[in-house]
Formats: structure tokens, sequence, C-alpha cells
């Protein structure tokens, strides 16, 4: 019994999240060389980051990398 409700309310969220419509990201409307520059640019910011943070003596080389710029898309 307890499978079959796991089941069923299983198959209610299924329905819920189907009837919600689909939001599509900003990158799926760019083109291709749009989505290069943009690989581009978030690849130069990163290197930048790991520089700055290998240089830094007050952090570890790879530490912060992650959360020193903000990826807006």
């Amino acid at each position: 019994m307890a499978k079959l409700r796991t089941l069923d309310i299983l198959i209610g969220r299924l329905k819920q999240i189907k009837s919600r419509p689909v939001e599509m990201p900003e990158t799926a409307k760019a083109s291709e060389a749009q989505l290069d520059a943009m690989i581009a640019e978030y690849s130069k910011k990163l290197h930048h980051a790991f520089v700055a943070a290998e240089t830094n003596p007050y952090i570890a080389p790879g530490t912060a990398t992650g959360v020193t710029f903000a990826m807006d898309v």
C-alpha cells in the first residue's frame, strides 16, 4: 500500500511539473557566435581570477576562483 501511495504522489508531482510553462534561458536564443563569445569571456574572467588567487599570499590557489565574478546571463 505504501508503494502505491508513493507512486500516486510521484504521478501527481509529474503532472504539476508538466502543467508549468517551460522557461527558456537567455542562452537558448543566442547564436553560436554569441555563445562562443560568452564562453571566451567567462574563461578569461576565470583565468584572471585564478591568477589573482595564486599571486595573493592570503588565499590558497584555486579556493576562491569560482566566486570572484558574477555570471550574468
